[in-house]
C-alpha cells in the first residue's frame, strides 16, 4: 500500500532534485527515478541500489551493461505497462540520438535529468513504461 500523501512527497522530491546540479554519482536520472520507488515502496526496494549505486559515468555504464540496459533493469523489478497507461509516479524510458534516458512520469509529462539539466517530454514519447 502506498503511503498517504506519497504524491505530495514526490512533488517535493522532484522540486529538490530539479534544483540540484547534475552529478553522475549523486543526482542523475537514476536518482530521480529512485525517489519515486523510495517514496512509494520504502528504502529497501532493490531497484533503488541499482538506480543510485554508481559513483561516476563509467560505473553507471557498467551497471547498465551488466543489467542488460535500463529497460531490463526496470523490468526485473517493476511491471512493464504500455506507455499510454503511465501515471504519476511511474517510470519510463525515452530514446534520442542512440541514448536511452529514464524519466519519472508526473501528470502526463516525463521528467528526466541529464548533464544539460532537467528535461520534460510528453508521455507520448515514452518507448517503455513501468508501473511503480
Amino acid at each position: 500500500m502506498k503511503p498517504i500523501n506519497w504524491d505530495l512527497d514526490l512533488i517535493e522530491a522532484v522540486t529538490k532534485e530539479s534544483g540540484t546540479p547534475f552529478d553522475w554519482g549523486t543526482s542523475n536520472c537514476g536518482h530521480l527515478m529512485a525517489q519515486s520507488v523510495r517514496i512509494q515502496h520504502g528504502d529497501n526496494h532493490p531497484l533503488i541500489q541499482m538506480l543510485t549505486g554508481a559513483v561516476d559515468e563509467k560505473a553507471t555504464k557498467r551497471i547498465l551493461a551488466k543489467g542488460g540496459g535500463l529497460a531490463a533493469i526496470l523490468g526485473k523489478h517493476l511491471e512493464e505497462i504500455h506507455p499510454i497507461m503511465a501515471q504519476t509516479g511511474d517510470l519510463g524510458i525515452v530514446e534520442g540520438n542512440g541514448v536511452q534516458a529514464g524519466v519519472l512520469v508526473m501528470d502526463g509529462v516525463g521528467i528526466g535529468k541529464a548533464e544539460q539539466g532537467v528535461f520534460r517530454v510528453s508521455f507520448r514519447t515514452l518507448t517503455k513504461a513501468f508501473r511503480v
